[in-house]
């Protein structure tokens, strides 16, 4: 047990003998909420009681109000900065980057007096997990030979140094390691000699990656590396991401680190950031208005980040200095970033500006190697000493006054370096005659080391200590998009490779809710006596889902999920995700079945999961259902991972429409819209006999199982009088033939292939209209406001110019693929690719209408508008599923055109699906420069009205034009970008993605936002948080049919209010140790900001299950059925101990903030 964990026991104790209250376990109900039964009647009262909160709560602290400018007082902002910056080339398509003014230009030969200068000189090697090879490939044939080798060398040479930042490659080297060579790794990390960077199990892509994930990914690398290597990472090493996030500093500052390197800026950008001395500055998120150095450190207050109990004195010395000589006015989200100036983090750009020079002083290149021959440089002599070691250090000199003090960092490596011992030697040798003769100039005043980050930022720190007048720059924003040159830009990848992208997010949402349900399952095992049953299947789930974590984990490396790596290596990231996929759905399953029965039937298991995959390349598919008239019919048990009531309408496959469906818990019918099956989506329009699609609501408490079930209507009832069985109307245009089997009920209306009118979709609350000829949409309406938004649809594409993997290049703007009238973007008509007439097919129903739209036989596209419960009843569902095998060398998009006046022409994206940002489109640049990445939703707004994109999976996106929004679906190449892939993109699968759309009015004017001043953040509304909650984790279902009355109808472990609207369960994840044994569970919880100026369509009265955040938020009232012991907050990692908690002590959680919180049950 780690001193953390032993702590957090003691403090338990110490609680337990001074007489705190912990609530004891209580005696299981099923079928019960709070007591009552769980029914639309008592949900209704819960919903209005948690109305009445919500709509009294723009007074709260939590309701996040407009405001006229960033409350962060940044001195740069990059939305800023980019719109100032001189986008100009010079030759050979290299960005400007004017070297500093220079007055020490001759100190190497003694001309002047000059500063000392530090050079720190660390050596590391970048090792991708997977690229141009899979990422066992890459193992056994370079990574493998890199670790061995650095033990060896590392220990010859006691003064030389190496950083690592890929946990996935360590891991797989130590578990094969011996326990000698184990000891002599443990004394480098001791000696300092090696250093854990990052610490990650990947060094994630930050532009289309969830938070979520990259925390699991995070928490993952830093659990390993403390259980097995007794360390924290301090430093983080960013040094290949495409394009730099602002949301990735908060997770890695709140989990403990405090310092940063990145890269992949702009080369532009850099150059701005280089005029104004702000190579190196303090990080700070956008929305932070917290004051750390006016109030926490004047009041003597630890940083709340501070590591504590770390055995490192050196390290507690470095934060307390750092708490005490932070410059005034730092936020606690802040982090010290340092930027490299120059192209890439290889040897010929570190040294300092001149290529040419660096490059001499690469000595890991060997005359054998017929692709490193002409590279090759010879070692240093005594006859060239002298001339090599004065090059040297006035590249070190000029490398210096990029930045404001006398420290330079000059990294000594590149791709999958030092795999052979000879470039260990080499590197080594000369560079100690280097520095050795460096040092010994006196007039040079030049101090050259081997070092690591946490060298070279400890004394930039204890520099900014001593020139209190020399205060690093607060910078606030993001850096997207990236350039390195020739004006190309890295914004195709965004979109590359969409399949994967989905699935990625698919895999998250199933490991969450299968870690909840571990958890859930040995706590109320714990709780029903069950000890050994609680500890045995804790072991075999928890192995289960830790693969699926390393996996899904892998997926997040920088050259995976962004779709740059080559086909096999895809494939084989793909096969990783879809094992990860399976063993998910294994541990659910088995839950399910366990808790439903009461921890008595483990097997067989006889729960299957309604949606599944078929292999690694197909869209998910569902289960056609048995509707069977003998026995009790067929079980679906849904299970709730939000930790909110919710309610919603759900979707199933069976093989009959006589069917009815029956809550478990009371008892009753439920009212069922039956509606057909397209024998095919995207031609004619015949209906399937035998299969039919069904839709009913679903309510359910937090972190909670329900089930119904699935039985055929009374024989003597005609299908026409089912009861609460409801069959959808048919109608279908620019078809002449309808086909349905004459022994359904649907009511159909004749054909219409020559409508010229608008389609007319209402719902009671909005309207949508179509255009009959282009299948776009064209207008939504609020209809108890009677407000109406112009909002036209279409599908474009661009043709690629010299679009590969990474790079967004179109030969023009986009045209048109199919049919599109008033053609708002370009003001004219343009000629389509695919000029024929879609089929729509309008399904009318009493609880959701559905628009089945074929374009062509490249797209299909279903639109959902749903009648109940109110808050989904004001949004437009949409999903498209995509097929462009034939459009060789295209990028598609789906554009909407608005009639919202954006005259600035800003907009918002999110940033990792943790916050959103400001964006403006640059008129003077080009398309692929006014593209951004999209995580999980865009907002369009002006100052009476905003339109909401939700997705449910990444995307690039831009709004070129004023009132006009676009999101790139997919893309196909047939060439290569030149970054090193090799190879275009045409492993081209059917993909689907999901979006919501929703229009929101402001409930009073504002004024103008002065466009020097604008708000750099946006949030959006609590319904709007409420539906992104739904999109992003939604209800899991698996059916069963068994027909036995062993299984219980529900399973409800916290109460209806655990968690507020506005808060979310990031992670509920059980630790283990090395055998697998529980070792507490970490619990994160995000409270969201929120907008609470806008007003949404229905007014009144949204059908919220839940309440805004309130200041009575404890343990005892998320767990009140479970005794909870051992509660400590924690950073984000749970590496970190901050304090010690009773259960009944009030959660003091912030907008935008995340909590952390490690307890045993």
């Amino acid at each position: 047990m780690k001193f953390p964990q032993r702590l957090c026991f003691v403090i338990g104790l110490l609680l337990v003998s001074s007489g705190i209250y912990l609530m004891l376990p209580k005696k299981r109900q099923h079928d019960k909420i709070s007591g009552q039964k769980l029914n639309r009647r008592d949900l209704e009262k819960h919903r209005l009681k948690i109305w009445q909160t919500w709509s009294q709560s723009e007074d709260q602290s939590m309701c996040i109000q407009r405001s006229s400018g960033p409350p962060h007082h940044a001195e740069i902002s990059t939305f800023d900065l980019f719109a100032s910056t001189k986008f100009d080339s010079t030759y050979d398509g290299q960005w400007e980057m004017l070297r500093p003014a220079s007055s020490n230009s001759g100190a190497a030969e003694g001309s002047s007096v000059v500063p000392r200068l530090t050079v720190i000189v660390m050596p590391h090697s970048h090792n991708d997990p997977g690229w141009l090879k899979t990422v066992s490939e890459y193992y056994s044939d370079q990574t493998r030979n890199i670790l061995d080798n650095m033990v060896n060398k590392l220990t010859q040479y006691p003064n030389m140094t190496f950083i690592w930042a890929e946990t996935v490659f360590f891991s797989m080297w130590w578990n094969q390691l011996d326990d000698a060579v184990k000891a002599y790794v443990h004394r480098l990390v001791r000696r300092g000699q090696l250093e854990f960077v990052s610490g990650g199990w990947v060094m994630p892509d930050e532009a289309i990656t969830h938070y979520s994930a990259v925390l699991d990914q995070l928490i993952e690398g830093h659990q390993w590396l403390w259980n097995n290597m007794g360390v924290r990472p301090e430093n983080v090493w960013s040094i290949d991401p495409f394009g730099l996030s602002g949301t990735l500093p908060y997770l890695w500052r709140r989990s403990g680190m405090r310092n940063l390197v990145i890269q992949r800026v702009h080369q532009a950008v850099k150059a701005a950031l280089s005029e104004r001395r702000a190579l190196e500055f303090y990080w700070r998120q956008v929305w932070d208005s917290s004051d750390w150095g006016t109030s926490d450190v004047r009041n003597g207050r630890r940083d709340l980040f501070a590591v504590k109990h770390f055995e490192d004195v050196d390290t507690l010395a470095v934060e307390e200095q750092d708490r005490n000589i932070a410059p005034g006015g730092l936020a606690s989200t802040d982090i010290l970033c340092h930027v490299m100036p120059f192209l890439s983090y290889g040897i010929p750009y570190s040294c300092g500006p001149d290529r040419e020079v660096c490059e001499k002083f690469d000595f890991g290149r060997s005359p054998d190697d017929r692709f490193e021959r002409e590279k090759y440089v010879e070692d240093i002599t005594s006859t060239s000493l002298a001339a090599n070691a004065q090059a040297l250090a006035l590249q070190f000199r000029e490398k210096s006054l990029f930045f404001k003090f006398n420290v330079i960092l000059v990294p000594l490596g590149d791709d999958f370096r030092y795999e052979k011992e000879t470039e260990w030697d080499r590197q080594y040798n000369n560079y100690e005659k280097l520095m050795h003769y460096m040092n010994k100039r006196q007039e040079w005043n030049l101090d050259v080391r081997w070092g690591t980050l946490k060298d070279y930022f400890k004394l930039v720190r204890l520099e900014e200590k001593k020139k209190n007048n020399l205060k690093q720059p607060i910078v606030s924003g993001d850096f997207f998009p990236y350039s390195d040159k020739d004006r190309e830009y890295w914004t195709g990848y965004f979109s590359t490779r969409p399949f994967d992208k989905y699935f990625c997010r698919d895999v998250r949402f199933l490991l969450n809710a299968a870690d909840q349900l571990n958890t859930l399952s040995y706590a109320l095992y714990l709780k029903w006596g069950k000890r050994e049953g609680a500890q045995s299947r804790f072991f075999r789930f928890s192995s289960m889902l830790q693969q699926a974590r390393r996996s899904l984990a892998l997926f997040q490396h920088h050259d995976a999920i962004t779709g740059t790596a080559k086909d096999f290596v895809a494939v084989d990231y793909e096969e990783y995700l879809l094992t990860a996929y399976r063993q998910s759905q294994d541990v659910i399953r088995q839950v399910i079945q366990g808790l439903l029965t009461e921890g008595r039937v483990d097997t067989p298991i006889v729960f299957l999961p309604v949606i599944v995959r078929a292999n690694h390349q197909d869209i998910p598919r569902r289960h056609v259902l048995p509707i069977s008239s003998a026995g009790r019919g067929t079980l679906v048990t849904f299970y709730n991972p939000l930790g909110q009531v919710r309610s919603e309408l759900v979707h199933l496959l069976v093989d009959s429409p006589a069917v009815q469906i029956i809550s478990s818990q009371a008892k009753e019918v439920l009212p069922v819209q039956v509606s057909p099956v397209w024998s095919s989506k995207l031609n004619g329009a015949t209906a399937e006999e035998r299969v039919f699609e069904v839709s009913f609501e679903i309510s359910i408490l937090p972190f909670s199982m329900v089930t119904v079930i699935l039985s055929k209507l009374p024989g003597n009832m005609p299908l026409s009088l089912g009861g609460n069985t409801h069959f959808s109307s048919i109608s279908v245009y620019n078809e002449a033939v309808l086909i349905v089997p004459p022994s359904l009920p649907f009511e159909q209306a004749p054909p219409r292939p020559d409508w010229v009118e608008d389609i007319l979709v209402s719902n009671g609350l909005i309207e949508v209209a179509l255009d009959p000829k282009t299948g776009s949409l064209i207008s939504v309406t609020h209809l108890r406001s009677g407000h109406k938004t112009h909002l036209r649809s279409s599908f474009q594409y661009y043709t690629s110019k010299k679009s590969g993997a990474y790079i967004f290049s179109p030969a023009g703007e986009a045209n048109p693929l199919f049919p599109t009238s008033r053609h708002i973007s370009a003001g004219k008509l343009s000629k389509p690719l695919y000029p024929s007439t879609p089929t729509i097919r309008v399904l009318k129903g009493e609880l959701a209408t559905f628009v089945d739209i074929a374009f062509h036989s490249i797209i299909f596209q279903r639109l959902t508008l749903y009648s109940q419960p109110s808050h989904l009843a004001g949004a437009i569902f949409i999903e498209n599923t995509l097929s462009i095998q034939t459009l060789v060398n295209k990028e598609v998009v789906f554009r909407f055109d608005t009639d919202l006046e954006n005259s600035d022409q800003s907009y918002f994206t999110d940033q990792n699906g943790f916050q959103f940002i400001r964006r403006r489109t640059l008129s003077d640049q080009p398309i692929e420069a006014n593209y951004y990445p999209m995580t999980s939703g865009v907002i369009l707004e002006d100052t009476k009205s905003r339109l909401t994109i939700l997705s449910a999976q990444s995307h690039g996106c831009a709004s070129l034009q004023q009132g006009q929004l676009e999101i790139m679906l997919d893309r196909q190449l047939a060439t290569d970008d030149f970054r090193g892939l090799g190879e275009g993109i045409e492993d081209i699968k059917t993909t689907t993605s999901r979006f919501v759309i929703f229009t929101e009015t402001l409930l009073h004017k504002h004024e103008q936002v002065p466009p020097s001043a604008p708000s750099l953040s946006a949030s959006l509304s609590l319904p709007a948080l409420v539906i992104q909650d739904l999109i992003n984790q939604p209800l899991l279902s698996y059916f069963s049919t068994v027909d036995s009355d062993i299984f219980f109808h529900s399973v409800t472990p916290v109460p209806p209010s655990a968690l507020p609207c506005d808060v979310t369960a990031v992670s509920m994840q059980s630790l283990v140790t090395d055998s697998f044994e529980y070792n507490g569970t970490l619990l994160i919880l995000h409270q969201r900001g929120y907008d609470c100026s806008l007003q949404p369509p229905w007014l009144d009265d949204p059908t919220l299950f839940c309440a805004p955040s309130d200041t009575h938020l404890t343990f005892d009232t998320i767990f009140s059925e479970f005794s909870v012991t051992n509660l400590c907050e924690t950073s984000l990692t749970a590496t970190v101990v901050k304090r010690s908690l009773s259960t009944r002590d009030k959660l003091s959680l912030k907008p935008m903030e995340m909590t952390a919180f490690r307890f045993f049950f």
